[in-house]
């Protein structure tokens, strides 16, 4: 989940298992609005979900792709996913 401009060759990818994992990129305006921004990914994930029909779904994301992907899972209505839900945050020193 990402806000800037992030390739898709990206060298991220050569470390992932492509065997056990199919990556999804979620491109959104930085400047959207949290509430339409995560309700986008929840449309989209829904989706993907009924093209697909995945049994679970790894979030990976970043500072405000974070706050979008909680916003949606908290949002969420439905229960056709499990999520296992990842953060990076960068370490605040006070």
């Amino acid at each position: 989940m990402y806000a800037q401009v992030y390739q898709p060759d990206h060298p991220f990818y050569d470390h992932l298992d492509c065997l056990r994992y199919q990556p999804w990129i979620f491109y959104y305006p930085s400047g959207a609005r949290l509430d339409t921004t995560s309700f986008l990914l929840r449309t989209k994930l829904y989706e993907l979900y009924r093209k697909y029909h995945f049994e679970s779904l790894c979030v990976v994301a970043y500072r405000m792709g974070g706050l979008v992907s909680r916003s949606a899972i908290i949002a969420r209505e439905d229960n056709y996913h499990r999520f296992l839900f990842l953060i990076y945050l960068p370490v605040i020193m006070i």
